[in-house]
């Protein structure tokens, strides 16, 4: 197998597809970490390397792995792409099979927790559609320490103020009640306190 050191691949880099397809199929280690913990999959999901993803992918790249360290902003591959926005990669690890459910120690926050957070509506619409946990807001345990989230997807949603994601967990069934460990405010408190009234309505439909 090639030994690669992370800092130095070609296939953690922005190089061609050509010369990652070489490096794979001269056994490169796919799993190899940088030195922020990430493998060449995570690296290439936050770069938004579409096609490096598809090819890593194809070669049997760890598609759930958890970041090395406990570095902020890091995360799944799936975690990543909630953060960054990017549907279309969110789109090939999930038709790849991965954990939709997975959090890492960096972020206790599921993929869907991610994106409704940032208010990417297109990405919540894709995670809905693959059977997301639209209530989950389970805290990360760490060995004897709890990693708290920031509260179920539609807490998020209220919180922050995006109208439409809210409309859409609703009609995915989200509880219009449930509240985390984290976050003891129900969904319509939360909006009433952050003064999203039109949120408040949508909720108190229920």
């Amino acid at each position: 197998m090639v030994a690669l050191q992370p800092s130095r691949t070609t296939l953690n880099s922005k190089s061609s597809l050509e010369a990652v397809q070489l490096l794979l199929e001269a056994s490169a280690d796919k799993e190899k970490r940088d030195g922020r913990g990430r493998t060449p999959l995570q690296w290439a999901a936050e770069a938004g390397q579409r096609e490096t993803v598809k090819i890593l992918l194809q070669a049997g790249a760890d598609k759930d792995k958890s970041p090395g360290l406990p570095v902020p902003g890091t995360g799944t591959p799936l975690q990543v792409v909630c953060s960054t926005g990017d549907v279309e990669i969110a789109r090939l690890l999930l038709e790849a099979g991965a954990d939709k459910e997975k959090v890492s120690r960096p972020s206790p926050n599921t993929p869907l927790q991610i994106a409704c957070s940032k208010g990417y509506e297109d990405l919540v619409k894709v995670l809905l559609e693959a059977r997301a946990d639209a209530d989950r807001a389970l805290p990360l345990m760490d060995g004897g320490t709890l990693l708290e989230s920031q509260g179920t997807p539609l807490q998020t949603a209220c919180r922050e103020g995006h109208v439409a994601i809210v409309q859409m967990l609703l009609e995915a069934g989200a509880s219009r009640n449930k509240v985390s460990r984290s976050c003891l405010e129900k969904p319509l408190q939360l909006a009433f306190a952050s003064r999203h009234l039109d949120i408040a309505r949508l909720v108190s439909k229920g």
